[in-house]
């Protein structure tokens, strides 16, 4: 089976680059070279999950981090949905709301390309989603359909 996760992750992974050459990988528009190469990505990272946690038998800090945010993956969704949203509703000068202020104001200063200051913010982002689930799991809080 992990195998078959591995080649077909790979596959995909190598179509959608390919693809990327005829239509470029774009996110905002879920292009179909985007998609192929993401899922090729997602295919690969779950393989690897199993593969460490299922037969290796590791358990430490990483298994623990994504085990709170499973634990309330319907919450985090709607929360990454929601927030940017609810927070672009409150400004703080011209086209500034308290969700990108941090990137104007810090993050896109960060020395080299600007990929980096991206980089940061989005780990940032996630550290602060993963936060908050680790609050509600260890108040065994679970946000359930």
């Amino acid at each position: 089976m992990l195998t078959g996760l591995f080649v077909i992750g790979t596959g995909l992974l190598i179509t959608g680059f390919c693809w990327d050459m005829v239509f470029p990988i774009n996110k905002k528009i879920w292009t179909s070279s985007y998609t192929i190469y993401t899922t090729g990505l997602a295919i690969i990272t779950i393989a690897m999950m199993i593969y460490m946690i299922e037969i290796k038998q590791i358990r430490g800090g990483l298994a623990r981090f994504f085990d709170v945010f499973g634990k309330n993956a319907l919450f985090v969704f709607a929360l990454s949905a929601f927030l940017p949203k609810g927070l672009a509703l409150i400004k703080l000068g011209e086209g500034v709301n308290p969700w990108n202020w941090l990137y104007k104001k810090v993050f896109i200063h960060i020395p080299g390309a600007k990929e980096n200051g991206s980089l940061v913010y989005a780990l940032c982002v996630i550290t602060f989603m993963w936060a908050i689930c680790y609050w509600m799991d260890r108040k065994k809080i679970y946000v359930k359909v």
